[in-house]
C-alpha cells in the first residue's frame, strides 16, 4: 500500500533540498540590510554563506528527529565559535533574522526554532 508523505516529511525534504538557495537568499537580505558586508573578503563571504547553510541544515535535522535541542545546541556552539573568531553575537542574530521568514514559509516550526534561538542569543 502506497502512503503519501506527511506534510512534515515534505517540509523536512524541502529544507534539505533548498538549504543552499535559502542561505543565498538570506545572504542577499543581509547584504541589503548591512551594505558594509559588501566589503567582506571572499573567505568571509564563504564562511557566512556556509554558516547560513548549516543553520538551515540543523533546523531540518531538529525537525526530522522532533528535538529542538539539536538546533539550539548547534546555535550555542556556533555563537561560541563566532565569538572566538571576533564575530559579535549580533551578527548571528541578524543571520537568524534573515532566515526566519524564509524557513517559516516552508515550515512554520522551522521559523519558530529560529525565533527561539534569537531570543536565547539575547540572553548571552
Amino acid at each position: 500500500m502506497f502512503r503519501e508523505p506527511s506534510s512534515t516529511a515534505v517540509a523536512v525534504d524541502a529544507l534539505h533540498e533548498q538549504a543552499e538557495a535559502i542561505a543565498e537568499r538570506a545572504f542577499t537580505a543581509l547584504l541589503e540590510a548591512f551594505p558594509r558586508m559588501g566589503s567582506y573578503t571572499a573567505a568571509q563571504r564563504s564562511r557566512t554563506s556556509e554558516d547560513l547553510v548549516f543553520i538551515v541544515q540543523f533546523a531540518r535535522a531538529a525537525l526530522q528527529v522532533d528535538d529542538a535541542t539539536v538546533f539550539h545546541q548547534f546555535i550555542d556552539w556556533l555563537a561560541a565559535l563566532l565569538t572566538a573568531r571576533g564575530v559579535p553575537v549580533a551578527a548571528l542574530e541578524q543571520g537568524l533574522t534573515a532566515l526566519s521568514p524564509l524557513l517559516s514559509g516552508i515550515d512554520p516550526r522551522a521559523g519558530h526554532l529560529i525565533d527561539e534561538a534569537r531570543v536565547n542569543l539575547q540572553s548571552l
